[in-house]
Parts: C-alpha cells; structure tokens; sequence
C-alpha cells in the first residue's frame, strides 16, 4: 500500500532553526575554502602566515545571512538560482491578532495554478495539529495554514542515549541477522534508519514510554509500534508537529488520569515550581506527534473513562480540551461550532483587520505604518481561549449598539447607516501613525545638508509659507 503523501505525520516543518543552522553551514564551508586560498596565496608569496587577517578578510557569512534574512531568498542550487522564496517575512503588526497568527502560520510550498483538491483539503491528521478554519480565500486555500493553540514543533535531539539502551535490550545488527530470518523478527528504525533487529520485545515499548515520561529520553522523541509490519519507529528529528495530551494510567483495572485534584491544587498555589515543565518530567502530560497518534487511543472528555462508556478500559490519552484544535483567530470566535463553516473561516481572516491597540508600547515605536483605535472595548462574550491570548487586554472593535431591520421601505443588504450623533460622540473615532525618514547628506566639504529652521536670506527658492511654529533644529 503507497503512503498517503498528505499525511502530516510525513511531513516535517522548517523552522527558523534548522534553517539557520543549514544555512550557516553552507557560509561556513564556503569560507573554509576561501581562507585555504588566502593563506595558500601567502605561503605562494612568502608573506607571513596571518590566519587572524584571512578570516577577517572573508565576510560571506555575515553577507550571506544578512542577504537571506533580508530577501527571503534562502538557498541557491549549483546554476544559482534561488531555491525558495519568501522564507523570511516582515512580521505583520497591523494588530495583535494579526501578529500573533503571522507567528503560527504555515506555508506549503506548491504551486498556487494548479488545481489539485488534496493538498488543500483538510486531513484526519491535523486534528490538533492545523487550525480547521483559518486559511485564506482564493488560490492560496489549504496551502497556507495555521498551527493550532497547543501544537507544537520538535526542535530535534540525539539518538545516541536511545540507541545505546535499546542496544543494552538486545538489539541485533543488520550484518549479523541471517537474511532468511529477516521476516521472523521485528525491525527497529531510528529517525527512518533501519538500524537493527530485535528476536523479541516484551515490555520494550512500555519502558521506552516509561524512560520518556521520566524525560530520561527525549520529551519530544516519537516512539511507534507497527504491529501488522513487526516494526518499531523512533522519531527524535525536528520539524515534527506534536501535541500534547493527558496520560491515562490502568489503575487496578480502572483507567484514571494520572493528572490529579492535588496537582491542580499545587499548580495553583505555587505555579512557579508546579509549571509546565513539570507536568511534562513527571508524565503527567505528554507530546504526541501524528505518527504516534495513530497508536493511541483518546478520549475527548475525561467522562468517557467512566467504567461502562463504551471503550472506556483501552484509552491511552485523554484530549486536554476540544476546543484546542482551534487555532488563535478561530478560537477567539463565540459559539463557533453554532455557525456555518465558511463563516468562522471569513471572521478568522476579517478579525486581523480589527482596529485596537496591537502593541503596549506603540507611543514609543517607530513602524512604518499603524493604526489605533481611541476606545476599544472588551467583548461582552468572550471565549475562554480570549483570556489566556490577553484579547481582553488588547482588544479590537468596540460593542456598537445595532439594529437589523428596514429603513424608509429600502432594504438594506450587506451595508451599514451610521448615526451621526454617534460618530460626533467618538465612535470608532482612530489615529494613524506614520513614520517618514530624511537624513543630512554631506557631498565634499562645501555641500552640507542640515535640518534647521529656514531663512529667506539664507535659502534660496524657498516656498512661501508660515515657518515660525519651527524649532531651529527644523
């Protein structure tokens, strides 16, 4: 059976990390030959063997990175031509909400002409992982997504620690499994590597849990068991998109959360010492990517563990909460599982147009453009996702009062009267900064541009017009 190619467990994310360090390493071999040439060309000339000045003389990382963080061009193949476009963007700060969903957005990287359905369709694997809701309209649907509130990004580790241990349990080489014995034994794969091969595993993939929930291994590290192909998969590498979900524990043949009334207790009362990462060393919580998902069985409420609901013995997991397979525009909406679909997929786009305040600090920032508004107000419904994304300390729009209904026989469609009166009074009354830059420019030592306060006797051609609200520094 072909693998399905929209899988997300079979895609791998770029993040700013991995690219960074890939593209560093490309800077830093080219500067590695340009030294040995400099310093080659000195030994050649019999001129003194300076090392410090040849690296000094070589500026392709600065250059190059620069460039790349400049243009959003990374990576050039070997005729030069740029590999991929629009890596790095300009963060988007029209509003807070808009900031906030630029930082969880994804891009795939296909042609926006093409017609393919896939791609673009939503898949039972983004559960948890993509926002159902947030994508553009137009050719750019499916194909740019958002991150849901809890998905995160595996940065990558070492399999040495792992590989050490499961060499420890037994595991055999491939050079010493006859080949006629291959299909009685189960395969292990590191990071997609077929490494090994194991004659039995009893409790191997319990104690790996074990040794992960104890973060003797990786947090982030992926461990799955395909039973009907005999194989073990481990996953340490980065870009994978996990989530993270309660551990259900079989507790004398009644399975219970291991996530406690005490532990909420003590997150409350001393959140500094019972944080996050708390949870995720003690196994309270863990990071589940989709690969590993499809091993597990969830429930969505923690009701369903109750003895005789339904599966309620073979749960794995239980989901922290529904509502986090929403991502930040979409969770802000009330009541969004009332509404037409395409409706919560228009706000999600319309809420980062939203007048507010998008920075605490606005009055001492220089952007190029921004837009605030006088008196925004808090929203008289709110979800709970609005409380832990300060919306309502940064919020957009305010609760204008509002009647449907028809005006002088003409009905209205898709448009709004405005009263007067209220626009008088300040409603959605905004300000609008820009920020302009000039700089003196010096030419030779006779022209010299200042700023200043000008002067008929002094400049010529000047404009007519009223210059004493100037300073005399202009």
């Amino acid at each position: 059976k072909e693998d399905d190619r929209d899988h997300f467990g079979k895609k791998r994310l770029d993040i700013a990390g991995p690219l960074m360090a890939s593209s560093f390493a490309t800077y830093f071999r080219k500067m590695a030959k340009d030294v040995r040439r400099v310093l080659q060309r000195q030994i050649d000339n019999n001129k003194p063997f300076d090392v410090a000045g040849a690296i000094r003389s070589c500026s392709q990382i600065t250059q190059g990175m620069q460039y790349q963080l400049a243009t959003g061009n990374w990576g050039k193949d070997k005729d030069g031509k740029v590999i991929r476009t629009g890596v790095a963007q300009v963060l988007n700060r029209l509003t807070y909400s808009s900031c906030l969903s630029h930082l969880r957005r994804l891009n795939t990287p296909l042609g926006r002409e093409g017609k393919m359905a896939k791609p673009r369709q939503l898949h039972n694997t983004h559960w948890g992982m993509i926002c159902p809701f947030e994508t553009p309209e137009g050719q750019s649907v499916g194909l740019v997504k958002n991150l849901s509130l809890m998905c995160d990004i595996s940065v990558g580790t070492s399999t040495n620690n792992i590989y050490e241990f499961l060499t420890e349990w037994g595991l055999e080489s491939l050079d010493e499994v006859p080949p006629q014995l291959m299909n009685e034994k189960v395969k292990l794969f590191l990071n997609g590597k077929w490494v090994g091969c194991f004659n039995q595993i009893d409790n191997l993939i319990e104690t790996l849990y074990e040794l992960r929930r104890r973060c003797d291994i990786s947090p982030e590290a992926s461990i799955v068991r395909d039973v009907n192909s005999k194989e073990i998969k481990i996953f340490t590498d980065s870009g994978r998109a996990m989530r993270p979900l309660y551990v259900v524990k079989n507790v004398g043949g009644k399975n219970k959360l291991k996530l406690t009334k005490e532990h909420i207790r003590n997150a409350t009362k001393y959140p500094d010492k019972y944080n996050w990462d708390y949870f995720i060393q003690e196994g309270i919580i863990e990071y589940i990517d989709c690969e590993e998902e499809e091993t597990t069985m969830i429930s969505m409420f923690i009701d369903d563990l109750k003895t005789g609901t339904g599966y309620y013995n073979n749960y794995t997991h239980c989901e922290i909460h529904p509502s986090l397979i929403l991502g930040v525009c979409a969770s802000i909406i009330p009541f969004s599982d009332h509404n037409q679909s395409p409706r919560n997929t228009y706000q999600s786009a319309m809420s980062k147009q939203a007048m507010g305040i998008y920075v605490t600090n606005f009055n001492i920032r220089l952007d190029t453009l921004a837009h605030l508004l006088y008196y925004p107000q808090k929203p008289l419904v709110c979800t709970k996702a609005t409380e832990y994304l300060h919306f309502k300390d940064l919020p957009a729009g305010i609760n204008a009062i509002v009647a449907i209904m028809c005006y002088t026989g003409y009905n209205q469609e898709d448009s709004l009267i405005m009263n007067q009166s209220s626009i008088d009074r300040g409603l959605f009354r905004s300000v609008f900064y820009r920020t302009y830059t000039s700089e003196e420019k010096q030419q030779g030592s006779l022209i010299i541009e200042s700023f200043e306060k000008p002067s008929v006797r002094v400049v010529k051609g000047l404009k007519r017009g009223d210059y004493t609200k100037l300073e005399d520094d202009g």
